[in-house]
């Protein structure tokens, strides 16, 4: 296995991640500079903010969904039931006032 360090940042950067960078409205300018520039780098300390609270909520969203599916196994094997579970989760996350819960829901 190669070293990280050992690889060019094109061998890192593929139409995947710029795809997520187009959906997340993100520029992209700082990736043809030297990676050693980019904490300096207002657009590069956007993108990152936006990645980070992505990755919270994608982790918060995959917590939530197996917390709701092991409650209903161990209550019920009923689908229904677990559609209602998703339904109520749902509602107290987006009638949350948390600050986390505002970030969430701008993105």
């Amino acid at each position: 296995m190669s070293n990280a360090s050992e690889k060019s940042l094109s061998q890192f950067v593929n139409k995947k991640l710029l795809n997520l960078f187009t959906a997340l409205k993100l520029e992209q300018d700082f990736l043809s500079t030297d990676p050693d520039s980019w904490k300096a780098r207002e657009d590069f300390k956007t993108a990152k903010q936006t990645v980070d609270a992505a990755r919270v909520v994608s982790e918060c969203t995959e917590y939530t969904v197996k917390l709701a599916t092991d409650y209903n196994m161990a209550l019920t094997h009923d689908e229904e039931q677990l559609q209602l579970i998703f339904q109520v989760t749902e509602y107290h996350r987006c009638h949350s006032s948390t600050a986390e819960e505002k970030i969430c829901l701008s993105l």
